[in-house]
């Protein structure tokens, strides 16, 4: 199998694209060099070069695209440059599948603004607090590696990996703590019938921050899946979570045990046509906060919606979150949702409107001994305009 991956170019084919977003966006309240609550102006543009080789065994796929903003136009503009790659490797065969992952970013960004993109399979962003509107250094990276065994009516999937993200020199970490540490998932799916699946799932993480905090996380779950139709899926899960956190490098660690569950419904559209995407999700489960390294229950709803029809695309994405109990030591409270639509002119250009908002709330109360961080908003609340235009050049064969 490591003999494939060193296949010569000769055996590949491959195609490589180039394409690129430009989006313009007003936000209120901005944050612009006078102080005020006035709107600010940000232009963005994100270039994307993707190349792609494959064989009859093996894949691989690269990608670069790098994030120029402008922030704040109308005061000066403050220009930030983030670089973000991709790398993938994947071999299979007829069971089995085996890919290395890697992700990493680095560069200026500000969390000024939260743009929702869909997740994997059309699950909704996750977003978590968001540290004080000001520009920093980040740096993150994710590598992954992953496998699939299909047996019949069975399928194993399991992936190990590290990653690290945050800010990425002193002065950011005060804004955005660095966080880093190995995570790893193993699940078994059997398909009791063609509508039914149970699907158990491991999975662990640990967390260490640079303002002190480090946690596990381990989280064993039961889980079933119905097809009610073609289109129409439930999936339920119930579990349990055991965490292993301290404050500091030097005080005692704590255990916690944490109930895990969750409700998705979703509507998958036809293979043809206009056609309606809804996913439905409800969780209850810990989360570990990036702003403040601590790990706290959650109850989490989300809603992602799009709709297609030739070649109008509108969608809705939403999402709640509440520490429970709201009475918890740094509870958080956040919404987040964003409202679009686009167009594709033809296969090269696309124009794209919508709205963004955010709310958010941190309890300043002090808890074992610390204060709420400053980077922290004890309450945010932000709103934002976008349109953007995305050119797409026709990929070329290889």
């Amino acid at each position: 199998m490591w003999a494939a991956l060193l296949i010569t170019a000769a055996d590949l084919a491959g195609s490589f694209t180039v394409s690129d977003r430009t989006e313009a966006r007003v936000r209120a309240p901005g944050t612009n060099a006078t102080g005020t609550a006035a709107a600010s102006l940000d232009l963005e543009t994100v270039p994307e070069a993707r190349l792609t080789l494959a064989s009859r065994r093996v894949r691989y796929s690269f990608s670069y695209a790098p994030r120029l903003t402008l922030w704040d136009v109308n005061a000066g503009a403050h220009p930030t440059w983030l670089n973000n790659g991709a790398a993938r490797v994947e071999w299979h065969s007829e069971l089995t599948r085996l890919s290395i992952d890697q992700v990493g970013s680095y560069g200026g960004v500000s969390f000024a603004y939260v743009s929702l993109m869909p997740g994997p399979e059309g699950a909704p962003p996750r977003v978590d607090a968001v540290p004080a509107p000001q520009i920093i250094q980040y740096a993150s990276s994710t590598t992954t590696l992953a496998s699939r065994v299909t047996l019949r009516r069975w399928a194993i999937d399991t992936s190990l990996g590290y990653r690290f993200d945050g800010g990425a020199d002193v002065a950011s970490r005060l804004v955005l703590p660095f966080q880093r540490g190995p995570f790893g998932e193993a699940s078994l799916a059997y398909a009791a019938s063609r509508i039914d699946h149970v699907v158990t799932t491991v999975a662990g993480s640990e967390a260490a921050f640079s303002s002190g905090p480090e946690s596990v996380v381990t989280e064993i779950d039961e889980g079933y899946r119905h097809a009610w139709s073609r289109t129409t899926e439930t999936r339920l899960t119930v579990g349990i979570s055991q965490v292993r956190a301290r404050t500091t490098g030097i005080t005692a660690y704590t255990f916690e045990t944490h109930p895990v569950a969750e409700v998705v419904l979703e509507e998958r559209p036809p293979s043809a046509g206009g056609h309606v995407n809804v996913r439905i999700g409800l969780r209850v489960g810990p989360v570990v906060n990036r702003l403040l390294g601590i790990v706290d229950e959650r109850v989490q709803g989300t809603l992602a919606a799009a709709y297609t029809y030739q070649r109008l695309t509108t969608h809705a994405f939403a999402i709640a979150s509440q520490t429970v109990p709201p009475s918890a030591p740094y509870a958080t409270e956040l919404v987040s949702g964003e409202l679009g639509a686009a167009y594709d002119v033809s296969n090269v250009v696309r124009f794209d409107v919508g709205v963004r908002g955010l709310w958010q709330r941190l309890d300043p109360a002090v808890a074992m001994g610390r204060p709420l961080p400053s980077s922290a908003q004890v309450a945010f609340l932000q709103g934002t305009i976008f349109a953007g235009v995305t050119l797409r050049a026709p990929p070329v064969r290889m």
